[in-house]
């Protein structure tokens, strides 16, 4: 998530601080990972990575508020950008430029996204749509101009799977090096 501290936040908010996490009607307690600093002051913005006791139902781009955990009150909030990532560790370089990729990017760049994290494996229309921020109704065409292109493959028609065509040529080049091999 994108992380900005309200400028009259008393303190600095250092990393590993557990906190109550605001969302629709949720309230959640939560440790706060900043992903690419020790601390942030008063008036900063940062990315972070919520660790959670229990599942929270998100969309990207939904927004939250944080509050102490006693006495409640409030220190920032933002945007979800991410919401099923993997665990990620600090200080990395590659997942702090993916996340501000997120921010910016079209939903067609989003879908490549989430399809180059997935790998070879691909993800389902429906898995897509729950990472997006669209309805299935506005994936549809995105995806079918994806397909045109052949940015994406359909490899699943049953279950409605796709992967990066750059993940196919890939695969094919693993695969004619393993039959020279042999």
């Amino acid at each position: 998530a994108r992380l900005d501290i309200l400028p009259s936040a008393g303190r600095p908010l250092k990393n590993r601080r557990e906190i109550r996490l605001h969302t629709g009607t949720s309230e959640e307690l939560a440790t706060v990972i900043l992903l690419s600093r020790d601390e942030l002051a008063p008036g900063e913005s940062g990315l972070v990575q919520f660790r959670l006791m229990t599942p929270l139902a998100v969309k990207p781009f939904d927004r939250f508020v944080i509050r102490n955990v006693s006495p409640a009150l409030t220190i920032g909030g933002g945007p979800f950008l991410h919401i099923n990532p993997p665990k990620h560790r600090r200080l990395q370089e590659s997942i702090v430029q993916g996340l501000e990729f997120l921010e910016k990017c079209t939903e067609a760049e989003r879908i490549a996204f989430h399809l180059r994290e997935s790998e070879a494996a691909g993800l389902s229309r429906q898995e897509l749509v729950k990472l997006l921020s669209l309805n299935s109704a506005e994936v549809d065409p995105i995806l079918g101009q994806m397909v045109k292109t052949g940015q994406i493959i359909p490899y699943d028609l049953e279950n409605s799977r796709y992967v990066l065509g750059a993940e196919v040529k890939d695969l094919q080049n693993q695969a004619a090096q393993f039959l020279q091999k042999f």
